[in-house]
């Protein structure tokens, strides 16, 4: 928890602080490995869990992979081709209306 974690300096970070942090964080690695990054590393070492880094990577329209290396370890992968497709919106509709 060494990116997202502020114990150490005393002051709190909100919700939306963190996920802020996180999709620059994201957007800054896939920047840094020219639109392809190995992202179980990244978790290991900012402490974040990969289902939400696969998710922040998906959310920017990047396709999320485990390849197999040849040593037998799995690695995942996030991927970011052009042209970028987006998640589609989904639009939830309220409940039932009474009368």
């Amino acid at each position: 928890k060494a990116v997202v974690s502020t114990q150490s300096t005393g002051t709190s970070m909100s919700g939306q602080q963190r996920s802020m942090l996180v999709n620059h964080l994201a957007a800054l690695a896939l920047i840094i490995d020219h639109f392809r990054v190995p992202y179980d590393e990244l978790c290991r070492d900012t402490g974040i869990k990969p289902r939400i880094l696969a998710e922040t990577f998906r959310q920017m329209g990047c396709s999320c992979k485990k390849l197999k290396k040849q040593d037998g370890s799995v690695r995942s992968v996030a991927s970011l081709s052009l042209p970028v497709k987006l998640p589609p919106v989904v639009i939830r509709k309220g409940g039932k209306k009474r009368e």
